[in-house]
């Protein structure tokens, strides 16, 4: 009997009714119900992997990843009145060297973020009811990634596979399967000529070394006796990608066109000063932004199906793992959970994939 166990997709449920129901309560809530829609749409891509038998579970919640939004708040409230005040300081040389610090800040926020989201996400997740983690500290994180991030402008990019290597290690070290952390033995010059394919095609060539990046972590990674392997391939990936640049080119021609003829036929049948005051600010920042949330939720409505279900069931038929029974041994883990979600990643909108 072969050691070697496969990720199955199962392709249970109906993606699409459940986008569906999202998009709808998405728009009679104005985009409030979104944090209970990104936990339904977690557990159906969940509950949809299998690894022996088992699928896994999200049980994350609404309330959480709401709850983790107002907490992020008491940051961006005093972040925005931040921005503001800077603008008013009179000194251009003193102006630009806060606007430079406060860059960092964000930028170094934005990193706290998306470890935060992580540590969060794995929380939730459960196979076999034993739990992931993540340990360590999200200020931590964020002050390596500045690092790193200079590192890789100093370097005009060419360190990058050193320091794509060097993160990797530093985050799998520190994600657990219940009392048992992962590891990672990759090594930065293993990923250096596809890195420079980067560069001799123009930054054309980038989505192929992510996969190739993406299929290399995966073979360098293990849990203790289990060891995981993937054969992904970029080909299937690009058709979707190519299916994702028609749209994002279409789509919008699609849903304008009639929203630009009835504008047109209004603009002629209605009174002169009803049409001024629906072309004023306030009605037209209205529209914007029903029409922006039309264009978010339809976009997410389509990308899921089209896009990334294809791609995780690609995944899932190429992933596999050696000695997976041994994770039978794992027991539960007494590390604390995390009391709210992502809220400063939602913010941002990093981190939430």
């Amino acid at each position: 009997m072969s050691n070697l166990s496969q990720v199955v997709w199962r392709d249970r449920g109906s993606v699409l009714l459940l986008l569906l129901n999202n998009l709808a309560l998405n728009i009679v809530t104005l985009g409030f119900y979104r944090f209970w829609a990104r936990t339904r749409l977690r557990r159906y891509l969940w509950g949809n992997v299998e690894l022996l038998g088992d699928p896994f579970v999200y049980s994350g919640t609404g309330t959480e990843l709401f709850k983790g939004f107002l907490v992020a708040l008491a940051v961006l409230v005093p972040l925005g009145t931040l921005s503001v005040a800077i603008k008013f300081i009179p000194d251009p040389s003193i102006n630009e060297g806060v606007k430079f610090l406060f860059f960092i800040l964000v930028l170094y926020l934005i990193f706290f973020a998306i470890f935060s989201a992580r540590r969060y996400r794995l929380s939730r997740s459960m196979w076999r009811g034993v739990r992931f983690g993540l340990s360590g500290k999200a200020a931590d994180y964020a002050k390596r990634k500045l690092l790193w991030t200079l590192l890789m402008l100093i370097s005009l990019g060419f360190a990058s596979p050193w320091l794509m290597v060097k993160e990797q290690k530093y985050l799998a070290e520190r994600v657990s399967f219940g009392d048992r952390h992962f590891s990672f033995d990759g090594r930065g010059g293993d990923l250096l000529w596809s890195w420079l394919l980067v560069y001799l095609t123009l930054g054309l060539g980038y989505p192929w070394f992510l996969v190739r990046r993406f299929r290399y972590i995966v073979n360098q990674t293990s849990l203790g006796e289990a060891h995981f392997g993937s054969t992904v391939r970029f080909l299937p990936i690009l058709e979707r990608l190519v299916a994702m640049a028609g749209i994002s080119i279409f789509l919008p021609l699609i849903i304008l066109a009639p929203i630009a003829a009835l504008l047109y036929v209004l603009k002629g049948a209605l009174p002169t000063n009803i049409w001024d005051f629906f072309a004023s600010g306030v009605p037209a920042l209205i529209l914007f932004a029903v029409i922006a949330l039309l264009f978010a939720s339809i976009g997410q409505l389509l990308t899921s199906p089209i896009l990334y279900i294809p791609i995780l069931r690609h995944i899932c038929a190429t992933l596999s793992i050696s000695n997976a029974t041994s994770l039978d041994s794992i027991a539960q883990s007494a590390q604390s959970l995390p009391a709210t979600g992502e809220g400063l990643a939602d913010a941002f909108d990093v981190g939430l994939t």
